[in-house]
């Protein structure tokens, strides 16, 4: 759903087309047509979305030292069959930012869980990690926020999570990309961002996000 002022600034896009200036804040938006999942990013209090963004951004040691929750993951009601089981799934070695890109397998992991589902860990070499099994709900609503954990050493930088979701029956999402920044500065976050979006293209109006959902630090 999009609000008006959203339309507009979009329209205003089209004519200027800026550069993103800023990393949007919001959930992984998953939606699905039965046969296939797609990702987007969807506002917190669900007044908009974008469809067709894979790269998200979280700040770890908000709340609790290495650990972080927000982005979580979420499909609306109606978005999957009543008690459809959904997974995700951890699908590469856990990346570092080395100031020019992500190509670093660093001395960390990082490990996801959802209290007493998993936990799952980070593989060492990219290989698939199967990891939650969860059913939808009675509504086909599929909204969860694991806790992701960066292991010791757990040093400074931005560090990036290659992700999946499948549900029974095939349906697949293309891998998307959680990037976590521990205790580095905005220009090193940004940078790091931008090269990720700059590797999977993000649609035009993720820019409007950008305006409209400008990533708030609380340190």
């Amino acid at each position: 759903m999009r609000t008006p002022l959203f339309a507009s600034i979009v329209a205003g896009l089209a004519l200027a087309s800026p550069a993103l200036a800023e990393i949007p804040e919001g959930d992984v938006y998953v939606t699905s047509d039965g046969t296939t999942i797609s990702t987007g990013l969807i506002a917190e209090d669900e007044s908009f979305t974008v469809p067709g963004v894979r790269v998200f951004f979280g700040e770890l040691g908000l709340d609790i030292p290495n650990v972080g929750e927000d982005p979580g993951i979420k499909a609306l009601p109606g978005t999957f069959a009543s008690g459809l089981i959904v997974g995700l799934e951890i699908t590469a070695a856990l990346r570092k930012w080395n100031g020019v890109d992500f190509s670093t397998i660093p001395a960390e992991t990082m490990t996801l869980d959802l209290g007493p589902i998993g936990p799952i860990t980070t593989p060492a070499f990219d290989s698939t990690v199967t990891g939650f099994q969860i059913p939808a709900d009675g509504s086909g609503e599929w909204h969860h926020h694991p806790f992701f954990t960066l292991n010791g050493p757990a040093s400074d930088g931005v560090y990036r999570i290659q992700l999946e979701i499948a549900a029974d029956g095939g349906a697949r999402s293309d891998f998307f990309w959680l990037l976590w920044n521990q205790n580095a500065d905005d220009a090193t976050a940004q940078a790091a961002y931008d090269n990720a979006v700059a590797t999977i293209p993000a649609p035009a109006s993720l820019a409007v996000a950008g305006l409209l959902l400008a990533r708030r630090r609380r340190r």
